[in-house]
Parts: C-alpha cells; structure tokens; sequence
C-alpha cells in the first residue's frame, strides 16, 4: 500500500463492503439520473484510487467495459483486518 494516503472511513467503508460481498468484489452499476451519472464517476474514481492504493484490484467486465468490478486485494484485506483489531482494542 502506497504511503502517500491515509485510508479513511469510507475507503475502510468500501473495503468492508468488498469483503463482505460474497465474491469479494465492489461493483458500480450506471445510473440514467444526472445526479446519478455524477455520483457513478465520484465513486467509480473512489474505486480507482484504492486500486491505485494496491487494497482493490480492477477487474474488466467485458459487456461493461466502464464499469469494471474491483477484487478485494491481500493488502485491502491486511488493512481492513488492522482496522478491526484496532477498533476491538479501543
């Protein structure tokens, strides 16, 4: 994981949502609203940066080419299991 970000609550958010997901995998689903279409590329950017960060692995969906899935990666689990440890020690 890149030093360069502090994950947040949202990014532990995403990630928890990953692993819980029965594949593991984050999926964005496109939206017709306007309002929608902006909050599809918010977090489909969200998506890209944890990516980026090694906790996601992008995965192309070939009959959606934009919206790929993203994989819940070792290093996003070892941070989302850091996290719970901590929260359980606090």
């Amino acid at each position: 994981m890149s030093q360069t970000h502090t994950l947040t609550a949202d990014d532990y958010g995403v990630l928890a949502n990953a692993d819980a997901a029965a594949d593991g995998r984050c999926r964005i689903s496109p939206s017709a609203s306007p309002e929608g279409r902006e909050a599809t590329k918010a977090a489909l950017r969200h998506l890209h940066r944890l990516a980026d960060e090694g906790c996601l692995a992008e995965i192309p969906v070939p009959h959606r080419p934009d919206y790929p899935d993203f994989a819940l990666t070792e290093t996003g689990r070892t941070a989302l299991a850091a996290r719970t440890a901590g929260s359980a020690a606090d």
